[in-house]
């Protein structure tokens, strides 16, 4: 008896340790473990051609042609090839983390609703090969911070025809306005590589700034009259720094500028290696325009002044001629005053320039 008992609890005691071990394993239709959104896609990436953005305020977008992206929307306009490549690189690396609502009455709260609908938050983004064929196509919706992982923010997506919305990370940050999909850069020249400035006005005012010898040496007024007593080195200084981080508000093309471009300020801007950058900035109402082209200089720069290993003026211009011909520029309001000064602006003014003299 005490035998059949002991049997029957070390029986007991097997069927409870067996619910527990099955308690442990994973039910097969349980929740799906992290899995990446689009599997093999990185091995597609490459053939990417388009990519469609929808918004309920536009659709656009962004393609490549002969191994340059533009952007549609603003007169086919080169793109930032970075925002481009950190957008598919994120396709190929995003994963579902958690599966979250079916409910399309819920999809709002998440902003993967329809990107179509009126005051959606969403946005459609489909990718495209050279063919048409789909490689991405799905709902971008909120962006979930994580804190501890910057620049791998989670957030919310769903395929488009698809009720299942995801938690994914990362989340690819899709921009709405396709000016945030332009190369906003315009030119990046150095002040310590200009040498001589130009400045011609419309009405005749002209001044002409050459930097003294040395690497270090500022700029000078050229053909001062008696008694003219230049500004000071700052001052004279600045206009060259005109061609530094030079970036654009808007974009046109050189056919819709106004016929007034043909009247505007005229500065040319010379480098130590002879490279030329010829500017026509015009003042009109709140805006501030600007065409640009470059080419290498007939006159070379000074014996020695040349820095070491500067650009060959000739591939030099023909990069800056590749980005800017044909487009004329709204540039910021600072940029502008910083080049299209008057002759009377570096020069003191004669009480302090008789002040300085006794």
């Amino acid at each position: 008896m005490q035998g059949r008992r002991l049997a029957l609890l070390a029986l007991v005691g097997l069927l409870a340790l067996g619910a527990l071990l099955l308690a442990g394993r994973p039910e097969t239709g349980g929740p799906p473990q992290p899995h990446l959104l689009y599997p093999g896609l990185e091995k597609r990436i490459n053939d990417t051609a388009l990519i469609r953005v929808q918004t309920p305020e536009r659709s656009f977008t962004i393609g490549r042609r002969d191994g340059h992206w533009t952007v549609d929307a603003v007169h086919g306009y080169a793109a930032d090839g970075s925002t481009v490549r950190r957008l598919l690189i994120t396709l190929v690396r995003m994963r579902a983390m958690e599966a979250k609502t079916r409910d399309p009455e819920r999809h709002a709260r998440l902003g993967v609703e329809d990107p179509g609908q009126p005051g959606a938050n969403s946005v459609g983004l489909t990718v495209e090969d050279g063919s048409g064929g789909i490689l991405a196509d799905l709902i971008v919706g909120e962006r979930r911070p994580s804190p501890g992982r910057p620049g791998n923010d989670e957030g919310y997506v769903r395929a488009k025809g698809d009720p299942q919305a995801w938690l994914v990370r990362p989340w690819p940050r899709v921009e709405r306005d396709p000016m945030r999909w332009i190369d906003r850069r315009i030119a990046d020249i150095p002040a310590a590589d200009i040498r001589e400035i130009e400045i011609r006005h419309p009405d005749g005012d002209t001044l002409h700034l050459l930097r003294g010898p040395g690497d270090e040496a500022h700029f000078r007024l050229q053909d001062l009259a008696p008694g003219e007593t230049p500004a000071a080195p700052a001052v004279l200084d600045a206009p060259s720094h005109f061609l530094e981080n030079l970036r654009l508000n808007e974009v046109m093309p050189e056919s819709a500028a106004p016929a007034a471009m043909a009247g505007a300020t005229r500065v040319l801007l010379r480098t130590r290696s002879g490279l030329e950058v010829r500017c026509r900035i015009l003042e009109q109402e709140d805006r501030h325009l600007l065409a640009i082209e470059a080419a290498a200089g007939s006159t070379p720069a000074a014996s020695g002044e040349a820095a070491a290993g500067a650009d060959d003026p000739a591939a030099a211009a023909e990069a800056l001629n590749r980005r800017t011909r044909g487009w004329v520029y709204v540039i910021p309001a600072y940029k502008a005053a910083a080049v299209l000064k008057r002759r009377a602006d570096l020069l003191q003014p004669p009480a302090a320039a008789e002040g300085q003299g006794d």
